[in-house]
């Protein structure tokens, strides 16, 4: 007994929006990308990220340092860095006024990349072997926040025009949206 084969949807199309799913490039280095605005986004969870690893690593390896003051000293000066980074990036309304008005230079691409690599320094410096790696990875992140805007002229101009937006809330809505999207993940998840 055979069964008339079932009619699918176009597996290419994703849900509501109209855009293929191969027109989509999820390839951050990819000269091919168009979507500006979701290269500065995960540029944004990139340094928010390296900023939690840098705070979590150098907050455990505080212990390990009480008998070395000037390690200690520098692993405090990486936290405060590594903290006022992250909360740029978060872009939280009350929260980025100050660190705008006070850190001008954050908003800057060739500001943050100096930062960047300062905090890279300060986490080479602590002779640990995480620390080690979260130095080079951030000298990495440094050299690719000068990259993108030689890369893309109007990166700057995206990137301010999405410096009012908070993080958070894109995150929501991001992940409304890949719920809604795939209910079979969600429904897995839940259980």
């Amino acid at each position: 007994l055979l069964l008339p084969p079932v009619p699918l949807g176009d597996s290419t199309l994703r849900p509501n929006i109209g855009k293929a799913n191969k027109s989509l490039d999820y390839n951050i280095c990819s000269p091919e990308t168009k979507d500006l605005p979701t290269v500065v986004f995960r540029m944004r969870c990139l340094n928010m990220t390296l900023c939690g690893v840098a705070i979590s690593l150098q907050t455990t390896a505080f212990f390990t340092q009480l008998l070395h003051p000037s390690k200690i000293v520098l692993g405090a000066y990486l936290v405060l860095f590594a903290s006022i980074l992250c909360g740029y990036e978060l872009h939280n309304p009350s929260l980025s006024s100050i660190l705008a008005d006070n850190f001008g230079f954050l908003q800057e691409p060739f500001g943050r990349a100096f930062f960047l690599l300062l905090m890279s320094t300060l986490a080479a410096s602590q002779n640990s072997i995480l620390l080690y790696v979260l130095g080079g990875v951030l000298f990495v992140n440094s050299i690719y926040s000068v990259y993108l805007p030689c890369r893309y002229p109007q990166f700057q101009n995206v990137y301010r025009a999405n410096a009012t937006t908070d993080a958070v809330q894109v995150v929501q809505e991001e992940v409304r949206g890949y719920a809604w999207a795939n209910p079979s993940s969600y429904l897995h998840y839940s259980n």
